[in-house]
């Protein structure tokens, strides 16, 4: 990527985007362990603000990603999908919307990843990606690829839409 980040270290916000519309970078060593120095990086996960035009235009500049990939992310959402092209996996796929002061409901994360890196994309705050980013940040859960992490992810992810299933389905047969 020829466009300047801020170091893995730089006070960025997992809810507040910074001025490239980034909310956040971490660095992740071969045995799935974050550090905070890139030169012992074996893989980085970035997530962006999709809305935001300076997060558009960085993800359309990253040379490393496939046009596809590139063009999926920053087209208008069309639905799931799971794609691959050029060793990377990329797709687009439900998750809850956090629940802060808004209505919850279904909304997407779009994603795509090689075997260093994953970028992810999000319009408001997801559930399953909040879960997994105070995992990572708690040290409590190791991700050894961008793979083991999208697996959390999307488990996350199956895990709440099932428990809104089931509420949605005690109350109506209450």
């Amino acid at each position: 990527m020829n466009i300047a980040l801020p170091a893995e270290g730089t006070d960025l916000s997992p809810y507040l985007p910074d001025e490239h519309g980034l909310f956040f970078i971490y660095h992740f060593t071969a045995e799935g362990v974050r550090t905070k120095d890139p030169a012992q990086a074996h893989w980085t996960w970035r997530s962006y603000q999709i809305t935001d035009l300076h997060a558009r235009q960085e993800i359309g500049a990253e040379q490393a990603l496939p046009a596809p990939a590139r063009d999926a992310f920053l087209a208008p959402s069309h639905g799931c999908h799971i794609d691959y092209e050029d060793g990377w996996l990329y797709g687009d796929l439900p998750d809850l919307k956090h629940d802060f002061s808004e209505a919850r409901g279904l909304v997407h994360f779009r994603f795509a990843f090689n075997d260093t890196m994953l970028i992810g994309a999000r319009k408001q705050p997801l559930e399953s990606v909040d879960a997994i980013r105070k995992a990572v940040e708690n040290g409590s859960r190791k991700f050894r690829s961008p793979s083991d992490l999208i697996e959390a992810v999307m488990g996350q992810s199956l895990d709440g839409m099932s428990g809104e299933l089931g509420k949605l389905g005690d109350a109506l047969t209450a």
